[in-house]
Formats: structure tokens, sequence, C-alpha cells
């Protein structure tokens, strides 16, 4: 591409409800594997975490969060791997969970570690903002954090999406396009956040639905919303279940 037919391209907007409307339905036509998918997620955090809780040393906390960490982590992965299927409409099941969490270990080991630091760096700059400051200042700060938090669960659903599309794959790749994708389009990823956001709270309200839905759920949403920006900027064609009418 000529550098001076740069200016003349004209990029399709990103639809932020039709995201939504699109992931709703999914999860809807395939609330069964979902509710599979999140509650199989749920498990692998809730299991090692409560034992460790249910001791109460130091030590087994410790060593319970670890473990949970070490066995959520590719099945997340392999959640959104199952995500970015149906989003595609494309046949999926239960096994793609399962042959994404295995696939996808070593990347998802290295995203959620640079998940983890990025969240350790910001939450350091909000208690030292915060205590400089003082609260006035604390909604930007939260809202700061926020829009982070949601770039990073993003960044599992380019993981996910890098073989489907043939990208180049690992934990680096997914970090920078999700940063890309994130700059690129402030507004679309403020709407995203706030549609998790009220999700979140709906969820952890009722309890249940964090066990057997959130996962899942966030997931495909993650999943049509990288498809928006992805036929936004050309990265795979519009397919009819997108195209308005």
């Amino acid at each position: 591409m000529r550098l001076d037919n740069i200016e003349n391209i004209v990029l399709k907007p990103a639809k932020l409800g039709r995201a939504v409307g699109a992931a709703f339905r999914d999860v809807w036509d395939r609330l069964g594997l979902v509710v599979a998918a999140s509650l199989f997620w749920s498990v692998s955090v809730i299991i090692p975490l409560g034992l460790g809780l249910l001791i109460g040393s130091p030590i087994t906390i410790a060593l319970g969060a670890i473990i949970a960490w070490l066995v959520s982590t590719p099945i997340l992965a392999g959640v959104h791997r199952m995500a970015y299927r149906i989003a595609a409409g494309e046949d999926a099941s239960f096994r793609e969970v399962l042959d994404g969490a295995r696939e996808l270990a070593k990347p998802s080991y290295g995203l959620s570690a640079l998940n983890v630091l990025v969240v350790a760096v910001l939450g350091s700059d909000f208690i030292v903002y915060f205590g400089v400051i003082g609260g006035s200042h604390l909604s930007i700060t939260l809202l700061v954090i926020g829009l982070m938090s949601l770039y990073m669960s993003s960044g599992w659903a380019v993981l996910a999406a890098q073989g489907p599309l043939g990208q180049r794959g690992g934990a680096l790749q997914a970090f920078k396009r999700s940063w890309l994708l994130v700059l690129g389009s402030p507004g679309f990823t403020i709407g995203l956040f706030v549609v998790i956001l009220g999700l979140s709270i709906l969820c952890v309200g009722t309890a249940i639905g964090m066990l057997v839905l959130y996962a899942g759920f966030t997931a495909i949403l993650h999943s049509r919303g990288l498809r928006e920006l992805y036929v936004r900027y050309g990265v795979i064609n519009e397919s009819v279940e997108v195209t308005e009418q």
C-alpha cells in the first residue's frame, strides 16, 4: 500500500450495540455450553483457593492461590477459544475449552503474568496517587484502572483469535494488539467496559451468576467486541451475520 493513499482509507465505524446484541444472542443460543464452560473455570479457581482458605494458614492460602492460577489460567484461554468460535458462527463444543487450554497453555501464562504486572503497577500508582492527592480524583483513577482491566481482559480474546486468523502467536503479540485496538477505538472500549461492568455487578449481586455465567458471558462479549474491531480495521471480512440490514 502506498503511503500517499492512506488518507483515502475510510474505516467502518465499530457498532457497540451490534456487538453487544450479538453477544447476548450467542449466550442465549448456547446457554448450556456457556454455563458448562463458566462453571468449569469457576470450579478451577474455587476448589484450590477454598481449600487453602479453609485450612487457614498463610502458606496454604498462598499455595491455594498459586494452584488456582496454574489451573484456571489455561482454562480461561480455552473458554475464550470456545467463545471466539461461537462469535465467528462456527461449530463449538466443550472440547474447544479443553483443546484451547492445552494449546494455549504457554502463551496464556505469559499473558496472565503481564496482566498481573500491569495490575501491580496500577495498584501501586493508585495507592500513591490517592494518598498524595486525596479523594477528589478517586473516580478518575478508578476509571483508568477499569479501562486497563478491560484492555487486559480483551487480550484473552486476541490470544484466542491468533490461531484461527493465522496471526503471529504469543502473549506479547496479544498484549500489543490489545493496546493498539483500545487506543484506536477509545469510545468503543469505554462502552464495552460499561457493559461488562454492569454484567459484573449483576453476577456478583446474584452470586450464582458469577459461578455459572460470568466467564463464558464475558468471553463472548470480548470476542464479539474483538470481531467488531477486526471488521473495522479490515482484519476479517464483514460476514452476513454482522451486516446491517
